[in-house]
């Protein structure tokens, strides 16, 4: 980063941006009405299994926010090391846990850690965040042991509500404070590329997600049958709302 102008100031829009938003994310973003924490512990879950976490592991998890996915991860009993850019973010992550989460204020491309500490990384929607996504998977790989698995849950650029928002550019004008500085959506086939140019063998990208955060509590339980049965059926599938991310 310190190479690089442009992305590094982008890292400070980044932070500056979130750290404006912490004490509201919760509610305007990812909420945290009963659906909206069914949700998380649904998204959690997906993470946590395809990462086969254990007790004791020493794991770290990418852009925490505000903490909603923490709690869930640090019920799993491993050594949870949790890192977000701002430092509004973790002071309300910090307060929603007493179980010996690790809090760190770092930049992602630039991780504080030696190498090969890690026996997994997860994280859920940061991916997309990263000015410079080349180079956090690279210190994520760096960072963790050889056969550590990656996971992540990433909305899916081919989404009709992502692309509609992320696929027409000019539409970034008219929600321009609705979105961070650096993020965007990408496609499974660019991920996958990515990951591949960064040393990982990928493992899955599976899609999945068909209810909100603010989905009426009436219809839920028809989108998730729904999204069970979506999710195996090819084109249909590719429609749906993220996509779980499984690399070592």
């Amino acid at each position: 980063m310190k190479d690089n102008p442009q992305k590094a100031s982008l890292s400070k829009q980044e932070r500056a941006f979130f750290d404006q938003r912490a004490n509201l994310y919760d509610k305007v973003i990812i909420s945290t009405s009963p659906v909206g924490m069914d949700r998380i512990k649904r998204r959690a879950r997906s993470i946590t299994q395809g990462a086969e976490l254990k007790k004791g592991m020493t794991v770290l998890e990418l852009g925490c926010g505000t903490g909603e996915y923490t709690k869930e991860f640090a019920e799993k009993q491993v050594q949870l090391v949790s890192l977000d850019i701002s430092p509004e973010m973790i002071r309300v992550a910090r307060s929603k846990t007493d179980s010996g989460v690790q809090f760190i204020v770092s930049n992602a491309e630039q991780l504080p850690f030696k190498e090969g500490v890690f026996d997994s990384v997860i994280g859920n929607a940061i991916l997309h965040h990263f000015p410079d996504l080349c180079m956090a998977l690279q210190e994520v790989r760096r960072t963790k042991t050889q056969q550590a698995r990656i996971v992540f849950r990433e909305p899916n650029l081919y989404n009709p509500a992502k692309f509609f928002a992320f696929g027409i550019p000019i539409l970034r004008i008219f929600r321009k404070n609705r979105w961070s500085p650096s993020e965007k959506v990408f496609s499974r086939s660019f991920i996958k590329k990515l990951l591949k140019e960064t040393g990982y063998s990928v493992l899955d990208i599976e899609y999945a997600g068909l209810v909100g955060s603010k989905c009426p509590i009436p219809i839920t339980r028809f989108l998730y049958r729904i999204e069970r049965r979506f999710s195996k059926t090819p084109v249909l599938n590719a429609l749906m709302g993220s996509m779980i991310i499984q690399a070592k």
